[in-house]
């Protein structure tokens, strides 16, 4: 399912004022610099874990009925379903069933429409996904990583020595959340 953004997440993945405490930073002159570190941050466990993490809106593109996976775990709701007619509009589909108890969620079709024109992008799901709250285990590996960019703005660090084992370890905090991507 190819998708596309259509209402991005309102809040973020880590508040300023956590970034700050874990930043051990107490003045506000830097809260546009922290705010990009934790997007960074965010954007990357994103990326690594295959999950939205703050509540968004997509919209996804099938090619046809068939069941498919829904990207970007938790599965929040499919709000509607529209496919193509034979004159090209969008005509709502509500004869549909979602599977939320596996990961990612799947949408499974009962039915074609007698007038589904068919082709690219022809079957389109509006759907929501995003954690409510987001675990400890996400937020802590924002917080370390957001501080490592925070810290390390430059793109050469001079007379430093780097402990990579650190770097591994912290990553396993993401493990139990990996999705293959579908």
């Amino acid at each position: 399912m190819k998708t596309k953004l259509i209402q991005p997440p309102t809040d973020s993945a880590v508040s300023i004022l956590d970034a700050k405490s874990h930043y051990r930073i107490l003045d506000d002159g830097s809260d546009v610099d922290i705010q990009l570190t934790i997007d960074a941050a965010t954007d990357k466990a994103e990326q690594m874990t295959n999950r939205q993490l703050c509540k968004a809106t997509y919209e996804g593109y099938l090619d046809n009925f068939k069941t498919s996976k829904i990207p970007k775990p938790p599965l929040v709701e499919v709000k509607k379903v529209e496919y193509l007619n034979t004159d090209g509009e969008r005509v709502a589909y509500t004869d549909y069933e979602v599977d939320s108890l596996v990961e990612p969620a799947e949408i499974c079709f009962n039915s074609t429409p007698t007038d589904y024109k068919g082709g690219k992008n022809s079957v389109i799901v509006t759907f929501e996904c995003g954690y409510g709250n987001v675990p400890a285990a996400i937020k802590q590996w924002v917080l370390i990583n957001g501080l490592t960019y925070y810290e390390n703005r430059e793109n050469i660090v001079v007379g430093t020595i780097v402990d990579t084992d650190n770097k591994k370890y912290t990553d396993h905090l993401l493990d139990d959340y990996r999705i293959i991507p579908v």
